[in-house]
């Protein structure tokens, strides 16, 4: 799909072993990183997948590497916090 620019835009969804999904969006965003974090309008998928959630962020033509280094690191550091 593309957006208002022309340019391919997607999203990426995700969860962290252990860790609610509200919980990993709320400590992302306190860092910056935006994701939303629910059952995405989905909640048969998530039962037959068999989560509470998942977080999800969108990317389009105004994010940067950046922002997505961003979410890496954080991502990584939220993952090792709750080991």
């Amino acid at each position: 799909k593309s957006g208002d620019s022309g340019l391919p835009v997607g999203s990426l969804s995700f969860e962290v072993e252990g860790v609610h999904a509200h919980d990993v969006s709320a400590i992302l965003g306190e860092r910056g990183v935006c994701v939303r974090g629910g059952h995405h309008c989905c909640m048969p998928l998530m039962k037959e997948l068999g989560v509470t959630g998942t977080c999800r962020m969108s990317f389009g033509a105004y994010n940067e590497k950046s922002d997505i280094d961003r979410l890496a690191d954080w991502l990584e550091k939220v993952c090792l916090t709750f080991q």
